[in-house]
């Protein structure tokens, strides 16, 4: 290996150290001479010799003894001179780079030397290693411990070598990383991340569980409604065949199912009972198709389901079957599926209970539901003998009952009155027989019923003594309490009013949230500004308007979901809107027909076409994209105000109602005729009287949240005023100008504004509500017909009415109605296109209605004269 030359510079230092070199082998010869290996460094004595090696020298010497038997004296010197270097090299670790070596004898002597990859570099005389790796040093003895060469020994007078290793910052900077640190985070996050995957593993793993008990706890609570536990039973029998199957019944429970109900149990016998001593009852809701014709379809469900659920609720307690609800009947059975000695008695005190319930349920409604919640009745019937009860397999599977005893069960609910318990005299001898035949009234007459020709059968007493009660049964409120004829239509005046006024409450509260939340939402409700009315044009007449502006689509609405439940009215607001509502109210007269039930009957039939445009059944596709929304129905959408205004002209447009014509009101010279110049009359009072009201000062918070501004003051009073004369179908002039618009917005021939359009929606939600007992169940008709007449009636009688009695053209005048007023109306709603299928119902009901009259109107009406002569209230 050649040595780079890099001590040249320090020949003279070569020289000098050159001095130290020293002989350390004893020359002594002889077996009992001391001889050792000595190792040295260059000296100047010996400079031509060691002075080519540059740098510090590694001298090893080794005896040659005499080959001569006997002799073992030493004959030469075996001598080796080499750098220390190539000492070191070979005895480091691999890649050495950066390590410090100090070689330093006992004779003073020290010498530093630095480590690279393949070389050893001389740094100089002395301990040249950084002080701070002082603490890392490894320390190593060059010293000979034994002679190699028996009979010699080693000298003991020689210099030992001990070689210091340490570590340098170059090694420090080499060898010093991140790695381990990297490793390690890698390491924590590998660790974190398989935590993580586990945690959410297992929350996955748990939510499933949940899934499946829950799923299970519901498919379980269905069976044990729908099916007796015998029936349960039979249903899981042919699943569970071994115990592994029965451990995992609740699991097996919607397969079992599907297998036992849609394709038999594994071919087994239908799963049907005999129950040879039941009672059956029969509970149809009276009125009921006639009050869900004006109600929208949540209405009628929310009115169904707390019913049947207060029902369900006796049922349980009192340990009676619940079979099935037929629409608005409620079937329910005792003495199944295990017998019950007191059957008959338990279904009468449950048909007493349900009926009491019924009553306070409807009560409480009314002020959620609307006008005539209040009015519906329970009709009950109950008949007692044997019954076959089972599972009819295949699709939409139930529990059933069949046999003569359910039939008549039926019967006896047709047959009855509402408000009343009919049963047959089945169960009437059972009642008797327990000793409660003082429960029973003997039903006047017989009853046709339906293949048994002529019965008789009895009235159940709603009112009992303690003693007749059962320890389960809670008092009957004494509003349920009846004797055998049915409870009076009368109700008292102010008790309905208030709660017609507390649903009007409720309904605009609703509306006024909607506009308080656009507010919020800094979400336009303006259309173009009317500026301020002309104060020449003081009569509401004159105030109406062609075009009402709406507003434009405002892009913010599609960034907010429009929850205006969430929104709080300050209570100073709901205070004020409620002495408003009960202001206007008290301010209509007691008419037959134009009076506040009226009213509330026309708001109920506008809130209902309202929510008909404001959720549009043909664009549920849009998924809610308002802007499209708002494009399909002319801006309605988009304004809140003038929803609330539709609603608020529902409520007064009949204020103050004389309950005479605006004819006759002219003939008569009344100040309001003179007034309003022998036009609307009865319009334009009913406008000004709310408008007065509405302005009074009474309400300023009320009118405050209502409009923010003056331009949205405008705006509403527009919309009433527009509103309110809409429903002054006789003026001529008015229904041309009706009607010339009417072309121009819906010609072929040309593309009219969309707030033409918008105006004569508005203006004809609130005429077809205003004549809506028309286009709603017959019922319905038949009750504001006779209404209408009796007013009518009342007017010709005191003098004030047409010149002949109304009952000689009534019939004539109601076909009329239909078809110049009525029907025209219904396809206009149609070719509207934006009440959905709202105006096929009311075109429906109208067609049907008209027939009806047409075929039953004279008989009719000559029961309403009858009536009418008797003094008897209309029905």
């Amino acid at each position: 290996m050649e040595w780079p030359d890099i001590w040249n510079a320090r020949a003279e230092d070569d020289s000098s150290a050159g001095n130290e070199h020293r002989q350390l082998l004893n020359d002594t010869h002889g077996s009992g001479s001391d001889f050792g290996s000595i190792n040295d460094l260059t000296s100047s004595q010996n400079g031509n010799k060691y002075g080519a090696l540059k740098g510090p020298a590694l001298t090893m010497q080794y005896p040659i003894l005499s080959p001569m038997p006997g002799n073992g004296s030493v004959v030469a010197i075996l001598t080796m001179v080499t750098r220390w270097d190539s000492f070191i090299l070979p005895n480091m670790p691999p890649d050495p780079d950066g390590i410090i070596v100090v070689i330093s004898n006992t004779c003073e002597q020290q010498f530093t030397f630095a480590l690279t990859e393949n070389d050893v570099i001389y740094l100089g005389d002395g301990d040249l290693h950084e002080a701070e790796y002082e603490s890392l040093k490894k320390e190593f003895y060059f010293t000979p411990r034994a002679s190699p060469i028996s009979g010699i020994t080693m000298s003991q007078t020689h210099c030992p070598y001990k070689i210091s290793v340490y570590p340098s910052a170059t090694m420090r900077e080499k060898f010093e990383t991140e790695e381990p640190v990297v490793f390690a985070g890698g390491v924590a996050g590998i660790f974190l991340f398989t935590l993580l995957v586990f945690l959410f593993y297992d929350f996955l793993v748990e939510r499933r569980q949940r899934f499946l008990a829950d799923t299970a706890s519901k498919s379980n609570a269905i069976v044990t409604a729908l099916f007796p536990q015998i029936v349960r039973d039979r249903i899981l029998e042919s699943e569970e065949k071994s115990p592994k199957q029965r451990g995992m019944r609740s699991s097996a429970v919607e397969s079992s199912m599907e297998s036992a109900l849609f394709h038999g149990a594994r071919g087994g016998a239908p799963i049907a009972n005999l129950f040879t001593n039941t009672t059956v009852m029969f509970g149809d809701i009276s009125g009921f198709t006639a009050w869900s014709s004006s109600r929208e379809p949540v209405d009628v469900f929310t009115l169904l389901e707390t019913l049947y659920r207060a029902f369900d609720k006796i049922a349980r307690d009192m340990d009676v079957f619940k079979v099935e609800t037929i629409g608005d009947c409620y079937v329910a059975v005792t003495g199944l599926p295990n017998p019950q000695d007191d059957h008959h008695l338990r279904m009468v005190r449950f048909a007493r209970r349900a009926l009491d319930k019924m009553i306070v349920r409807t009560k409480e409604m009314e002020t959620t539901l609307g006008p005539d919640t209040g009015n519906l009745g329970f009709r009950i019937g109950i008949h007692s003998g044997p019954v076959t009860g089972g599972v009819l397999r295949g699709e939409k599977s139930r529990y059933q009952l069949f046999g003569d005893t359910v039939n008549m069960a039926s019967r006896m609910e047709s047959t009855g009155h509402r408000n009343q318990i009919h049963v047959s005299q089945a169960t009437a001898s059972l009642i008797a027989a327990s000793g409660k035949g003082h429960w029973l009234r003997k039903r006047e007459g017989l009853v046709q019923a339906k293949g048994k020709g002529a019965v008789q059968t009895f009235w159940v007493k709603s009112k009992v003594s303690s003693t007749d009660r059962s320890d389960s049964e809670p008092p009957c409120s004494s509003k349920a309490l009846f004797d055998d004829s049915a409870r009076s239509e009368e109700v008292d005046k102010k008790a309905k009013d208030d709660s017609l006024i507390v649903w009007q409450v409720e309904l605009l509260t609703r509306l006024l949230k909607r506009i308080v939340l656009h507010r919020q939402l800094n979400i336009g409700m303006k259309g173009k500004d009317l500026g301020t009315l002309d104060a020449s044009k003081m009569l509401p007449r004159d105030q109406m308007t062609e075009i009402i502006p709406m507003p434009e689509f405002d892009p913010k609405m599609e960034k907010h979901s429009m929850d205006a439940d969430s929104v709080q009215l300050p209570s100073e607001v709901v205070s004020q809107l409620k002495d408003l509502v009960a202001t206007v109210a008290s301010m209509y007269k007691d008419n037959s027909f134009h009076n506040f039930e009226h009213a509330c009957h026309v708001t109920m039939s506008a809130n209902k076409l309202l929510n008909r445009i404001v959720v549009p059944t043909s664009l549920k596709e849009t998924n809610g994209n308002r802007k499209e929304v708002h494009d399909f129905t002319y801006g309605l959408t988009s304004d809140p105000l003038t929803q609330f205004a539709i609603i608020f002209s529902a409520i007064v447009h009949d204020v103050d109602h004389h309950g005479v014509s605006n004819e006759q009101l002219v003939k008569e010279n009344n100040r309001l005729a003179a007034l309003y110049k022998g036009k609307s009359i009865l319009e334009q009072n009913s406008t000004d009287l709310a408008f007065e009201l509405f302005s009074s000062g009474n309400f300023p918070a009320l009118v405050s949240c209502v409009c923010a501004n003056e331009s949205e003051l405008n705006r509403f009073h527009q919309l009433v005023v527009n509103c309110v004369m809409a429903t002054d179908i006789f003026d001529e002039e008015l229904v041309a100008l009706r009607n010339n618009r009417w072309a121009k917005a819906f010609s072929v021939e040309e593309e009219p504004a969309v707030d033409m359009k918008a105006t004569i929606v508005i203006e004809h939600i609130i005429q077809a509500a205003d004549v809506a007992h028309t286009m709603q169940h017959w019922h319905v008709y038949q009750k504001w017909n006779e209404k209408l007449f009796v007013e009518m009636s009342q007017a010709y009688a005191s003098g004030r009415g047409a010149a002949n009695d109304p009952a000689l053209t009534w019939y004539q005048s109601e076909l009329g109605f239909f078809d110049n007023y009525v029907i025209p109306l219904a396809k206009k709603l149609d070719e509207c296109g934006v009440f959905g299928v709202c105006s096929d119902e009311c075109y429906n009901y109208a067609m049907e209605n008209r027939m009806e009259w047409e075929s039953k109107g004279e008989t009719i009406v000559k029961h309403m004269v009858s009536r009418r002569e008797e003094g008897k209230p209309s029905q």
